[in-house]
């Protein structure tokens, strides 16, 4: 699937984004910058440069993985087209290009078992 990442973001955000460079990265900025998209923007991106896995998307909570992170990819994933089903009871939303796992890190200790190509 060929997908139009034409969402227009800041310099900032491009530059966290586009990097695919390291394997660890981070966006640290104030309320309000735009870091849940910036977030999102990269979850997709790596859902489809690594078709066919899936992935791992941790929020800070277990509140803003719900009411912020889900409707986030929600939002993104309809604007590219691309087909998604939420279930969430399991935090995870299926696409034809693999599942978006969505975890909480309020006890990083419990995300485990997961087999995935990215986080």
């Amino acid at each position: 699937m060929i997908v139009n990442f034409n969402r227009p973001h800041s310099p900032t955000q491009s530059q966290f984004i586009k990097d695919f460079t390291r394997s660890k990265t981070a966006f640290v900025a104030g309320l309000g910058s735009g870091k849940s998209f910036a977030h999102v923007e990269k979850g997709i991106r790596l859902l489809t440069y690594n078709a066919g896995c899936n992935g791992l998307s941790v929020a800070p909570t277990y509140y803003l993985a719900e009411m912020i992170l889900i409707p986030e990819y929600e939002k993104a994933l309809k604007h590219y087209g691309i087909k998604y089903k939420t279930i969430l009871s399991k935090m995870m939303i299926k696409t034809p290009l693999g599942k978006i796992y969505i975890r909480s890190g309020n006890h990083p200790e419990r995300i485990i078992g997961f087999e995935v190509a990215w986080a």
